[in-house]
């Protein structure tokens, strides 16, 4: 079976967003020949917005984006949160405002560059 097209991964790559309740309005994604992008902020959507995005939502997403047939690789670049060089996630900050996460999850915060 051939790969998916780059408009078929994208609404795979949507349903995947909400289904981890991430708020798609202030996420946006490319795909284009199977390399997708991530841009934006991670924020949940629904329910409670006072829940954080925490890092095991963010791995869990990412792994299924990963697996997702005809996807080559991701990319992200969150304003919000960082992958460090070891691939462990961390909240950052902009404008010297925590990230509403730290005071939850008591994670560490990354400076923004």
């Amino acid at each position: 079976m051939a790969d998916l097209s780059d408009t078929q991964i994208r609404s795979r790559l949507r349903s995947i967003i909400a289904k981890h309740w991430i708020d798609l309005q202030k996420t946006s994604f490319t795909c284009t020949k199977g390399i997708v992008r991530m841009t934006g902020e991670l924020h949940h959507t629904g329910g409670s917005a006072a829940v954080p995005v925490d890092r095991s939502k963010i791995e869990s997403m990412e792994a299924d984006l990963h697996r997702t047939k005809g996807v080559q690789r991701v990319h992200f670049d969150f304003r919000n949160w960082r992958r460090l060089e070891s691939g462990e996630w961390r909240p950052i900050h902009s404008n010297g405002a925590h990230v509403e996460a730290r005071r939850r999850t008591a994670e560490p915060v990354e400076p923004l560059d």
